[in-house]
């Protein structure tokens, strides 16, 4: 269960960017794009332009520069995030990358001349105060910004000495500037009608709730006089729009004029000539397009869900967006998004629908699936409905103390929760804290090694991730997060090899003890009897040793793919889940010690038979030795059987300690009791062994297998049945 994946998902770098289209034949449409392409890589080639004055409507421009930590702070709220989406849709519309930084190629005909930022001063302070969960994933990334709302710039064409303006950004503001529509295929410009404005918006707005980074792009032709009325000194212009914000009371906001390489205007009620020809350039322009994208998990994170859910791992999303911005995601990372799929977590206080709610095309799901919102009304849900809650893999509006109280919720349901979560967030110290295992994963040490941060920042950075992951288990790169599943398959192996093991010894002291119980119900008149330093022996020093080696086994092929029952306090019949299981598991082990009990009598009885009272004792042990020796073979694997999984021959450390102990007891055999017994003693001392490992081998195909045939019965009816045709109770 993770609390967030938006910093898992692709890094912007064009390394990490895989372009995709809605629709498989955009290429036919190649043509009537050239001018998008041209827009999206002119305005977000890089630039470097040297510090000019600057201007403020607000006040007169500070006669000494401003203090080096308010240079920081204006230099890092206004820094400007590459938007590698755009450059790779000119890549694909078919300019070349390349130029941006040599300024060759399709780019060496234009020539930059000035850049205008247009900033909407109470769309920013909106953005600010909404909330986080009514956000995308592309507005949380810029919260906090200073991200200019449209970004303009002005460009010479060598060839015909012409200006011209392209601009990207929002939809809705920049369709407002736009007086005309181009249209690509007949490669006309035509009047933009209120009808064509209104369907251009709704199709902005529709792509904005499903989560979409929604850029509109637009032209306009500059007169010849450009280079006669603008001020060659000035390469960066931000117009801010202040309607409809009161100004500043304090006399020290008013007073801040930044030291930057741009001019600030404000369109008043008496401009100056400069500032209202700025303000006319970005008017009239002609609407091109629309571009809606997105960017999805990195592409290690689906398969990795994939592997967790046939695991028997159930994968939980806890986003903190509503249900329409996270539906996307959810998609891309494999989550049911069906009927039944979602929940929110955030309380409706006494209204009758959430109006954050998704709404699908054929029905309001949210509505008639009557799920539960808050975590008041999901313990409500499970107590008194079903337990459908526990099921859905997508927990929307997600906050820190909400996604601690949904973990709780878990582990009192007797589900064992793991918390997977970033490590640099400080809201993930008690969602931690509250886990039976959680794991933090560290995203900054690759930003730490791109930014080049100073080895102070680098190591407060690293001291706020350990304080914040001091609950965690262990704190992983990100790199290594794919290798999570390799992890809980080795240890779901050590634990199988563990239990095998106890499982062996307990076979060979069973053995030892029915062996014991025949002898003394022998009828022969002599005594027969098993030696009791060698009895010591069997126990403390060859069985410990062959439990070992089968310790250090492999899984079989399908340990992961096994889901144990899980108790229910409030079942009788399920407070101890294993109980069936160690019924049946104990007559196979009973069978497996009975087969070797019996051939180590009968050694015993043949022995006596042929005059071989004293030999008896040792040729009983012996055999027990033998026969726990070749049975062990069968041990390294729980379920499989021997000619179907060789475990065993991967297992080094197994082989050394099985071949030494035969060849020991070999040696010890044709030893201490070489001449005794007849023709057919020794065949029998040296084959029943084998026939003892296939009566076990067949025990264990008949016990072991029902039991985990169930187990994936039960893993496919809780991972791979749908919510909305199944409900437990």
């Amino acid at each position: 269960k993770t609390d967030e994946l938006q910093d898992l998902q692709d890094e912007a770098s064009p390394e990490f960017v895989e372009m995709e289209f809605e629709d498989p034949r955009w290429w036919e449409h190649l043509p009537s794009l050239k001018g998008i392409g041209l827009a999206a890589m002119m305005v977000e080639k890089p630039h470097n332009f040297s510090s000019t004055s600057t201007s403020a409507k607000t006040s007169p421009p500070s006669s000494s520069p401003l203090p080096s930590l308010q240079t920081s702070l204006i230099k890092h709220v206004s820094d400007l995030p590459r938007r590698w989406q755009l450059i790779s849709l000119a890549s694909c519309i078919g300019f070349n990358a390349d130029d941006m930084k040599n300024g060759g190629g399709d780019l060496a005909s234009f020539n930059e001349k000035l850049r205008i930022h247009f900033i909407k001063r109470k769309l920013h302070e909106e953005r600010n105060r909404a909330d986080y969960h009514a956000l995308g994933l592309e507005e949380a990334r810029i919260r906090g910004k200073l991200f200019p709302h449209i970004s303009s710039v002005i460009i010479e064409d060598s060839r015909s000495k012409t200006f011209q303006m392209l601009s990207v950004g929002e939809a809705e503001l920049a369709i407002n500037k736009c007086s005309q529509l181009w249209e690509g295929e007949t490669s006309t410009i035509f009047p933009l009608s209120p009808i064509d404005r209104k369907a251009v918006l709704d199709t902005a707005r529709n792509w904005i709730l499903e989560d979409l980074s929604v850029v509109a792009f637009t032209y306009a032709p500059i007169p010849y006089t450009f280079e006669s009325k603008a001020d060659p000194k000035k390469k960066v212009i931000y117009l801010v729009d202040n309607s409809g914000i009161s100004p500043p009371s304090d006399p020290a906001v008013q007073s801040v004029a930044p030291q930057t390489s741009a001019s600030f205007t404000t369109p008043s009620t008496t401009p100056s000539a400069e500032e209202d020809y700025y303000w006319k350039l970005t008017e009239n322009q002609v609407f091109l397009g629309l571009l809606g994208s997105t960017s999805g998990p990195r592409r290690f994170i689906a398969p990795f869900i994939r592997k967790c859910n046939h695991s028997g791992v159930r994968f939980v999303y806890f986003s903190p967006r509503n249900m329409r911005r996270s539906k996307e995601l959810a998609s891309k990372l494999g989550l049911e998004m069906g009927w039944n799929c979602a929940i929110s977590l955030r309380s409706l206080h006494g209204q009758e629908h959430d109006e954050h709610r998704m709404i699908s095309s054929y029905a309001d799901w949210d509505v008639n699936a009557k799920l539960p919102h808050g975590i008041s009304e999901i313990r409500k849900h499970l107590a008194d409905v079903d337990n459908v809650p526990l099921l859905v893999s997508l927990f929307t509006d997600s906050t820190e103390e909400s996604t601690k109280d949904m973990v709780n919720i878990f582990k009192e349901h007797s589900d064992t929760v793991l918390v997977l979560g970033c490590s640099h967030r400080a809201k993930n110290m008690q969602i931690f804290g509250s886990s039976d295992v959680a794991i933090g994963v560290n995203v900054e040490s690759e930003a730490n090694a791109t930014d080049n941060n100073p080895p102070s920042v680098q190591e407060g950075l690293e001291f706020a991730s350990r304080v914040i992951t001091r609950e965690c288990f262990f704190n992983i790169e990100l790199s290594a997060l794919p290798h999570l599943h390799d992890i809980i398959e080795i240890s779901r192996a050590s634990l199988e090899a563990a239990t095998a093991a106890t499982q062996f010894i307990v076979v060979c002291s069973l053995s030892l003890s029915i062996s014991t119980l025949l002898c003394s119900c022998t009828p022969n008149t002599s005594e027969m009897y098993v030696d009791g330093a060698g009895a010591i022996i069997f126990l403390l020093l060859l069985c410990p040793a062959l439990a070992v080696g089968i310790a250090f086994g492999d899984g079989d092929s399908e340990s992961m793919r096994r889901c144990p029952v899980k108790s229910d306090p409030t079942d009788p019949t399920m407070v101890f889940p294993g109980r069936k299981e160690l019924t049946k598991r104990s007559f196979g082990v009973a069978g497996r010690a009975l087969c070797n009990a019996l051939g180590s009598f009968a050694v015993g009885l043949m022995a006596i038979s042929s005059g071989n009272d004293d030999k008896a004792p040792t040729l009983i042990l012996l055999e027990l030795s033998l026969c726990a020796i070749v049975g062990s073979l069968g041990s390294t694997y729980r379920a499989d059987v021997l000619w179907v999984e060789t475990n065993w021959k991967r297992n080094h450390v197994y082989i050394c300690i099985c071949l030494s102990s035969l060849a020991l007891n070999l040696i010890l055999t044709f030893t201490l009791a070489g001449s005794a017994g007849d023709a057919i003693l020794w065949p029998f001392f040296l084959l029943w062994p084998f026939v003892a490992l296939l009566c076990g081998e067949l025990i264990k195909n008949q016990v072991e297998k029902v039991i985990f045939d169930r187990a994936a019965l039960l893993r496919r009816l809780e991972f791979e049945t749908r919510l909305g045709m199944w409900s437990p109770r």
